[in-house]
């Protein structure tokens, strides 16, 4: 019953926020049930909203990505954490690209090592041997 009710004034709250994006309010409201489902000790609804929360884009409000963050940590523990889609920056992304552009450059390397015909045979590894 208490959880009903603080849930009935997330969802009020978040009603007066005309402007905001639906998806931003549904995460905001369901990090908030996520929250007081923790302070009542209730697991079973903690791992609900984790499960509907993972693999959600987040917006760029930190205190909201906390917030989700706590109850992914609650639900599922520090080390079974999933990844949440962070919004990023083209600096991020383009670093992640050259990240994986080396660590693929030196599995093909490797691979050319052990296997030369399988290195010259994979399509993604072909474009390292040439250069």
């Amino acid at each position: 019953m208490r959880l009903l009710s603080i849930l009935c004034i997330a969802l009020l709250s978040c009603t007066t926020t005309a402007n905001a994006d639906p998806w931003v309010i549904r995460i905001e409201t369901l990090s908030l049930i996520c929250q007081a489902a923790v302070k009542t000790n209730d697991i079973g609804t903690v791992r609900n909203i984790a499960n509907q929360l993972t693999g959600q884009k987040l917006p760029k409000d930190p205190v909201l990505v906390k917030r989700v963050e706590q109850c992914l940590v609650a639900a599922l523990g520090e080390q079974e954490q999933p990844k949440v889609k962070k919004t990023k920056t083209i600096s991020n992304i383009m670093s992640a690209i050259s990240d994986h552009d080396r660590a693929l450059r030196v599995l093909c390397n490797q691979l050319l090592e052990i296997e030369p015909r399988a290195a010259i045979k994979n399509r993604n590894c072909r474009r390292y041997l040439i250069d």
